[in-house]
């Protein structure tokens, strides 16, 4: 068997080296590129888009196990996706207190200043997620940098269609609220869209993603 050698590190070279190897290691296991990239993402638009990567599987598994979340309550569901958020390495809370208890808040430690916000709604029709809208822009979010992005997440357990309720969402806050929606997402097309609309503190433009998961479990064999 060879010889294995400790290195002593020295200074800062060494550790520059270390962490390129690191990442290269990461970068060939599953899912270790975005473990590199959670740890050192810069700018806030980068750690967004690399949370919304990371929503889209966690929301993968759910519909994936529909079957045990077809009756769950609403924290119960919540409860198990920021479950996962902390095993994918956020600080994430359920219920934290940030002007209110909001239902989802992810924050990155190696960016204090960093924080995105999300609510959680059962689908009960338009005007219940509306509520759920009307918390996150008016009682929970500031729209600073650093902190203009956040959710909304329905979880749909009655219907059949989720793409078809989550239009009727879209269409409730385009002919009822006069609130642009970007049904143009990459990634989860036709069950996910954007709007930008002003904030009412800052009057800064605050991004919410808008996000079905589908946990309707009723087969028919």
């Amino acid at each position: 068997m060879s010889e294995i050698k400790h290195v002593v590190p020295n200074g800062d070279s060494d550790q520059k080296v270390s962490f390129k190897a690191f990442q290269a290691l990461m970068t060939m296991a599953a899912g270790g590129n975005r473990m590199v990239r959670r740890v050192t993402t810069a700018t806030y638009d980068e750690f967004v888009s690399l949370l919304y990567e990371d929503f889209d599987e966690i929301i993968g598994d759910l519909e994936g196990r529909k079957k045990y979340f077809t009756d769950s309550s609403e924290d119960q569901i919540t409860d198990s996706l920021v479950a996962s958020l902390r095993q994918y390495g956020y600080v994430a809370s359920h219920d934290k207190d940030h002007s209110g208890h909001v239902d989802i808040t992810v924050e990155v430690t190696h960016q204090p200043n960093f924080i995105w916000l999300g609510e959680a709604k059962l689908d009960n029709g338009p005007a219940y997620c509306w509520g759920g809208f009307q918390q996150l822009t008016t009682r929970y979010s500031v729209a600073r940098e650093g902190a203009d992005a956040g959710g909304i997440l329905i979880y749909l357990q009655k219907y059949q269609d989720a793409k078809s309720r989550l239009e009727q969402w879209a269409q409730y806050l385009e002919n009822k609220q006069d609130i642009g929606c970007d049904r143009a997402d990459p990634t989860r097309p036709g069950l996910a869209f954007s709007t930008a609309a002003p904030h009412g503190g800052t009057g800064l433009p605050y991004k919410v993603r808008h996000m079905m998961i589908y946990l309707r479990h009723d087969p028919e064999k």
